[in-house]
């Protein structure tokens, strides 16, 4: 079987527990909390930088410390959205601080793939969110000039910070409240591929359940997912 290399991630969900690797980024117009349904980003309808400042940035982040990636290996992250939001999630990216850039710390993941939802998305089937991408710069980084808590000189991990979520735009009509579950990582480079044996018997790197209404899906990293998996 893939090792899931965000399980602590979905765990935290599931335990509804705000801790590493599990973070998040809010403003006053942007706030994150963790629920039965999953993790919430909320940013009411109708706002906007002219009338209510830089005030509605934020999202899903993930952070880890102690990056599990290896240089020259293609990665994938999956996780499943509900809900509604007038915009779609710009921000998506990994970057050393979410939020800011600098010091020579910014990571430049290659040959990224990204499956997202549209403006004005209003669904209360879960949706299958990916963001693909390949690692060929380092992992880790020394700092060239020192930032927030970034000091010159010091080795860093450059993949430390993923996020999904907003920038400063008018919220909308709908406004945000959006809800995210089964949050997966993948090594794509190692990952076990899905073989279909004469016999019938089916292998893959993984199983999920999901939450989707969709019956059943093979999927490139090796991944089966599907809404029920019976055991006999």
């Amino acid at each position: 079987m893939s090792e899931n290399l965000a399980y602590e991630v979905n765990m935290n969900i599931i335990n509804k527990k705000m801790a590493n690797p599990l973070s998040s980024y809010t403003q006053s117009n942007c706030q994150v909390s963790l629920t039965d349904d999953g993790y919430r980003i909320y940013r009411p309808p109708n706002k906007n930088p002219t009338n209510d400042g830089n005030t509605m940035w934020g999202g899903f982040v993930m952070r880890f410390y102690e990056p599990p990636f290896i240089k020259g290996h293609r990665y994938v992250v999956q996780f499943e959205t509900k809900g509604q939001t007038s915009n779609k999630p710009s921000d998506i990216y990994w970057t050393n601080l979410a939020g800011w850039g600098g010091g020579g710390l910014q990571p430049t993941p290659t040959d990224v793939v990204i499956k997202n939802i549209d403006a004005n998305f209003n669904s209360q089937e879960w949706t299958i969110i990916s963001y693909t991408w390949t690692i060929n710069d380092d992992v880790y980084k020394t700092c060239t000039s020192s930032y927030s808590s970034f000091v010159q000189g010091t080795v860093y991990p450059s993949y430390r910070d993923f996020k999904w979520g907003f920038g400063y735009t008018d919220t909308g009509t709908l406004g945000t409240d959006l809800y995210i579950k089964n949050v997966r990582m993948y090594d794509l480079t190692t990952a076990s591929q899905i073989d279909i044996k004469k016999t019938g018997v089916i292998e893959a790197g993984s199983f999920w359940e999901t939450l989707s209404k969709q019956d059943a899906a093979f999927h490139h990293d090796g991944e089966i997912t599907s809404n029920c998996f019976y055991e006999i």
